[in-house]
């Protein structure tokens, strides 16, 4: 089995860190509850003071769902401007304050924080409802397409600092029908800083096949797409100590059926031969 390094650190203590210390996680006091509670009226509230009011509108979603469903290599979409400034700016005031723990093994490495389903921090805690809200759901899901998604929440951050990298992935995984990334990067990000999110064609036999398109990490903006079989991604190397911080996660729904996997095509017996 792969062996998995973590370290807690900071969000500070987290840029341009490189040392791996394998030490056991510790719970994060501030990720633990209580969880506010709060009724599904004050939650769609939230959303239309917190986020962009003219995205919710009926005829800028229609023109969103043909944008989700034209883009390729998979469907997806990236939207700018999503929250308001400054309440972004109290999140992300609010995630420095976090444990973030190393996570490395072949695959990826990068700082993540604890679950935020119970994070008691209140701008933290404003954006999981947001996010989870019946309003937000249905808003989603009429841009993508896909019904029915429930109220389960499964949301972290994440820092990726210098020479950190998440490799090629598909995030299917049973239930999960959205995923979704925030990005809280300084506002001068640069593509010379890395940290793209790198987008995968598909090949005949169901693999992976190259990347044909980038997505900046730009602050203020989520990027979300239907997670498939085919919804290869991957974060690309970052070459800054400034940190690409995050919050991402998925909404859940009902499987959906996954084709047969493709099986080479068999090799053909030569005849024994017993000279």
């Amino acid at each position: 089995s792969e062996e998995e390094e973590e370290e807690e650190v900071s969000e500070e203590e987290a840029e341009g860190a490189k040392e791996e210390v394998a030490v056991e996680d510790e719970e994060d006091p501030l990720c633990v509850g209580p969880v506010e509670e709060v009724s599904e009226e004050e939650a769609n509230r939230l959303l239309l003071s917190l986020a962009n009011p003219s995205l919710f509108d009926d005829s800028k979603s229609d023109l969103l769902h043909q944008e989700f469903s034209a883009n390729s290599p998979f469907p997806h979409l990236q939207i700018n401007d999503f929250l308001d400034p400054s309440f972004l700016e109290s999140v992300r005031d609010e995630l420095s304050r976090l444990k973030f723990s190393l996570r490395s093994n072949d695959l990826y490495e990068f700082f993540q924080s604890s679950s935020l389903v119970k994070c008691s921090l209140p701008n933290v805690t404003k954006l999981r409802h947001i996010l989870y809200s019946s309003k937000f759901r249905d808003w989603i899901s009429k841009i993508t397409g896909i019904k029915n998604l429930k109220t389960q929440v499964d949301m972290s951050s994440a820092i990726y600092s210098d020479a950190h990298y998440l490799l090629c992935h598909d995030d299917e995984l049973e239930g999960r029908r959205i995923a979704y990334i925030i990005y809280l990067t300084p506002d001068d990000w640069a593509e010379t800083d890395g940290g793209y999110l790198g987008l995968f064609d598909t090949k005949k036999d169901g693999e992976p096949g190259e990347i044909v398109k980038n997505l900046p990490p730009t602050w203020n903006s989520m990027s979300f797409f239907a997670t498939t079989v085919n919804s290869f991604h991957q974060v690309n190397e970052v070459f800054s100590p400034r940190g690409r911080l995050s919050v991402s996660g998925w909404l859940y729904g009902d499987p959906f059926d996954r084709p047969e996997p493709s099986l080479p095509p068999p090799i053909p017996l030569l005849p024994a031969s017993f000279s």
